[in-house]
């Protein structure tokens, strides 16, 4: 990673151009993973004086990320190892590219003994962070062995405080660099990762207070230039992980979010591995996703406004429904707003414009495609960033570009017949393997913040509604692959879609029983780890619990399934099982398919009423219109699928 980017492979060109109007073959995808997990697996093995990989903790937390998000399990002995390395080591690093992976890889294992370490680390990364909004290649100085063991061992206590804070007063100016100073908080904010009443483990919090203070007396941070671009989107990405973990950081959300508004270069609308601010460095694809990353976090803490006014007493409310029931009271308190401003908005679609308009030149022209713009750079590393980029903002395309099937034309045949991939770069072949998988795979680290992001393909022809919403193009996807025109109202016979899983599957029984920390556990597992079976699982223990469990579980099938394809979702739509309906119509939502609205207005007709009310909750979030129905009886059922076609059926002719 410390390699500045070359010009990408000739190669590469001819190769994805050879086939990147076909649609990823989801088998051949599928065989990949799996050889890469086992290469992985056979790689990160127990046993010797295992190192971590060529990278050392960077490579071993690539790897677990890999087979984490590829169906391995947290007991699965390669992932052990992985983890009990990294534990050992990760306190004592300082280099911005291993506190950062260690702390994604914690993250995603989901062990609540971690918590305090991932909080620590995350504290790191914002001491690591400049005037200017960046990461170098440190955090900060390194810890003495002395020093590491003390850390180690208060972190081992379970003792949790209240964030502790400053008053805020006495601010000292902006530095002339013109990017804003980072401010204590009182409290954190409820608009952002920092919700609810943050809670630091006493360690970290006298760490955090030690940090704060040292900014106020105006220490630049752990750097004292301006950073550079491809440590700063590995940084960015972990802080906001982070701050699902207690750690306050809105400060540093606004000092990223500044570095890159004020950075983006006005000819191409990207940016550099410097940041902008040498003369002389061109924009790349990798760089520029860093670019959208840091605006991404930066819009998608939301901002707190003044009280909202009174609810309408007619709006639909449904306790199951997130798109028809507010998170919080409406009229008592703050509410959350976009934060994303028009010149933030107008940014970033003018770098997705450029980095779609690249993808069109690498698909059409083999001679110059990544010629211009694109400043070159490993395949793989680029490719990977691109993801990140595509499944953060929820983009199928980018500039009208199907992306993913770039990228898999590419992946597939470079594959070894070990399962490794051993791509340009120096990175080695754990690296290299895990930035194919994690690309393949679609890994998306930032789900929560996909869900607070509203940001369109720029170079995707769009129809308007009535509402002025936009729509994409009436076309559909059939289980065969072929596209063909849904028909609004019309529900197919009901059909299993999913294994399954009796009494005696230890995973639900498992799921059902488990209550506290277990249960989180067991839940994060449902629905995170690959696998048909952990949907079964879910789907099969909802009506088996009550109250907030079977809330947070209804939350998560629906999250799980905004990583299904719209084949599969339209499968699930169809199936025998209510709740799995139920959920996919809020996943469709909650991807913001617009292709899919057919398949929503299908559902209006739905015999079971929550799915009914999922869907109309769906396609009011989707098309900010609302046909019903208003109540439960057929009657009402059959009028308001009839006016949702009918509104369908007029906007797509306009």
């Amino acid at each position: 990673m410390r390699r500045k980017l070359m010009i990408v492979s000739t190669a590469l060109v001819a190769l994805v151009l050879s086939s990147s109007a076909r649609a990823a073959d989801e088998g051949k995808v599928a065989a990949a993973v799996a050889k890469g997990n086992e290469y992985l697996t056979k790689a990160h093995a127990p046993g010797g004086n295992y190192t971590g990989g060529q990278n050392g903790v960077g490579s071993a937390a690539l790897a677990g990320l890999a087979l984490l998000e590829s169906g391995s399990t947290p007991m699965d002995p390669s992932v052990v190892n992985i983890a009990n390395f990294i534990r050992s080591k990760c306190l004592s690093d300082n280099a911005t590219y291993m506190v950062s992976l260690s702390l994604l890889f914690l993250d995603r294992l989901g062990d609540p003994a971690d918590v305090p370490v991932i909080q620590y680390l995350g504290v790191k990364l914002y001491e690591g962070l400049t005037s200017y909004g960046g990461w170098g290649y440190a955090t900060g100085p390194a810890l003495t062995p002395e020093e590491v063991a003390r850390v180690q061992a208060a972190l081992q206590q379970p003792a949790l405080v209240g964030q502790p804070g400053a008053n805020g007063k006495n601010d000292p100016p902006k530095p002339a660099n013109g990017f804003p100073t980072p401010t204590p908080m009182e409290k954190p904010d409820p608009a952002g990762g920092d919700a609810g009443p943050t809670k630091l483990h006493s360690e970290v919090a006298k760490y955090f207070l030690s940090v704060r203070q040292s900014i106020r007396n105006g220490r630049p941070g752990g750097n004292a230039g301006e950073g550079d671009n491809s440590n700063t989107q590995f940084g960015l990405i972990a802080l906001w992980v982070a701050t699902r973990h207690g750690m306050p950081a809105d400060d540093a959300f606004a000092l990223i979010e500044a570095r890159f508004l004020s950075t983006q270069n006005k000819a191409d609308a990207g940016w550099s591995y410097t940041g902008g601010q040498l003369a002389g460095s061109p924009s790349s694809v990798a760089m520029t996703c860093a670019g959208l990353l840091g605006l991404a976090v930066g819009g998608g803490r939301g901002r707190l406004k003044q009280p909202a006014p009174a609810k309408d007493p007619k709006a639909p409310t449904d306790p199951d429904d997130p798109f028809l029931n507010p998170k919080k009271p409406v009229g008592k308190g703050p509410t959350i707003v976009d934060g994303m401003s028009p010149q933030k908005k107008l940014s970033i679609q003018a770098a997705l414009t450029s980095i779609g308009r690249v993808l069109a030149a690498l698909r059409q022209n083999p001679a110059n495609g990544f010629s211009g713009f694109i400043g070159g750079g490993n395949e793989y590393y680029m490719l990977w960033s691109l993801e990140r980029v595509a499944v953060a903002y929820n983009l199928e395309t980018i500039g009208d570009v199907d992306w993913y099937s770039l990228g898999c034309d590419f992946f597939l045949p470079a594959q070894g017949v070990d399962g490794a991939w051993s791509g340009a770069g120096g990175y080695g072949p754990d690296v290299s393997t895990a930035f194919a998988m994690l690309f393949m795979l679609k890994a998306n680290f930032v789900r929560d913040l996909s869900r607070k992001l509203d940001v369109k393909d720029p170079g995707k022809t769009e129809l308007r509604g009535g509402s002025g919403t936009p729509l994409q193009a009436p076309k559909t996807t059939g289980s065969t692959g072929s596209e063909t025109p849904a028909k609004p109202g019309n529900t197919p016979a009901p059909t299993p879609s999913l294994p399954a899983v009796t009494s005696e599957d230890p995973f639900t029984e498992g799921l059902v029983a488990a209550t506290g920390t277990d249960w989180a556990t067991n839940l994060q597992a449902a629905r995170e780890t690959k696998g048909s079976q952990f949907t079964a699982a879910l789907v099969r223990t909802i009506p088996r619990i009550e109250g907030d469990r079977q809330k947070q579980a209804r939350e998560a099938l629906a999250e799980r399934l905004t990583r299904m394809t719209a084949v599969t979702l339209r499968t699930m739509l169809n199936d025998n099982d209510s709740e799995l309906r139920r959920a996919a119509c809020l996943a469709v939502a909650m991807k913001d398919d617009k292709t899919m609205i057919p398949d929503l207005i299908a559902k209006i007709s739905d015999p079971v009423d929550f799915v009914v009310r999922a869907a109309r909750a769906g396609l009011r979030a989707m098309t900010e219109q609302d046909f019903g129905p208003m109540s439960a009886e057929n009657d009402a059922r059959t009028k308001a699928a009839a006016e949702w076609k009918k509104w369908y059926d007029e906007t797509n002719r306009r």
